[in-house]
C-alpha cells in the first residue's frame, strides 16, 4: 500500500480522521479473508468507497476512501443491517484495495 500515494495526502488524511474523530488505520496491517470480503457486497464497495477492516457477529469496521461522506456509512447500515464502526485511511489505498479484492 502507498506506493501512489503522497505525504501530503497520509497527512491530510490523518489531520481529517482527527477532526471528525475517526481513527485512522494502516491498510497494510489488515488481515484479508474471504469472510472479510463477504462483509460488504462488491458494488457497495464500489458504489460508497468502503472497505471491511474487521468484523463480528453484530458489527463491521469499515474503511471509508472519503470521510467527509456523512451518508456512506447510515446507508451501509441499512444495507447490512449492521452496527457500523467507521475508520480511515488515505482514499489511494482504500481505493486500491477495493479494486484488488472486488475487481474493477
Amino acid at each position: 500500500m502507498g506506493e501512489d500515494r503522497s505525504p501530503l495526502e497520509s497527512d491530510l488524511t490523518r489531520l481529517a480522521a482527527k477532526r471528525l474523530g475517526l481513527t485512522y488505520i494502516a491498510l497494510d496491517d489488515v488481515e484479508i479473508t474471504p469472510g472479510l470480503l463477504a462483509q460488504i457486497p462488491a458494488r457497495v464497495a464500489h458504489e460508497l468507497g468502503v472497505f471491511p477492516c474487521a468484523f463480528s457477529e453484530t458489527e463491521v469496521h469499515v474503511v471509508l476512501a472519503n470521510p467527509f461522506d456523512t451518508s456512506a456509512l447510515p446507508r451501509l447500515s441499512l444495507i447490512l443491517g449492521k452496527r457500523l464502526v467507521g475508520c480511515t485511511a488515505p482514499e489511494s489505498d482504500v481505493s486500491a484495495l477495493i479494486r484488488e479484492h472486488y475487481g474493477v
